[in-house]
């Protein structure tokens, strides 16, 4: 290299270090931690015993996620149809071309949100637990 390019290579390093360093002090003088009242304002109105214990409860029961394939339980839905009726309701939306893919946004109209009940109702009818 040139003696050009260095000198303007280091000047352009020395440029970017000062601005790096400063924003550093000031991220570290306007954190919450570094004011003299921070831990003046906070009084816990639990010892440590019972919030560890709380926190021992938490995760026995499940609620404190770890790691990456972690997750908040999720309650089971409750449905009142049977496997036949949601069967017969998908078969019905896909014959009127109502299910998609991707990001396509179908709105079934009102005559085809009945026709999907009544195939429902439909196999409801002819399940055997109806017999």
């Amino acid at each position: 290299m040139n003696t050009k390019t260095l000198l303007t290579l280091s000047i352009a390093l020395a440029g970017f270090a000062a601005s790096t360093a400063s924003m550093a002090g000031q991220i570290v003088s306007e954190s919450p931690d570094q004011r003299p009242d921070a831990k003046a304002t906070f009084v816990s109105q639990l010892t440590r015993m019972q919030v560890r214990d709380a926190a021992v409860q938490a995760q026995r029961a499940g609620l404190v996620p770890y790691g990456e394939n972690s997750y908040f339980p999720t309650p089971a839905a409750a449905s009142s149809k049977t496997r036949a009726q949601v069967r017969a309701e998908l078969l019905e939306a896909r014959r009127l071309g109502l299910t998609f893919a991707g990001e396509n946004l179908l709105v079934a109209s009102a005559a085809q949100l009945s026709s999907i009940e009544m195939a429902g109702l439909r196999a409801l009818d002819r399940s055997p637990a109806a017999e």
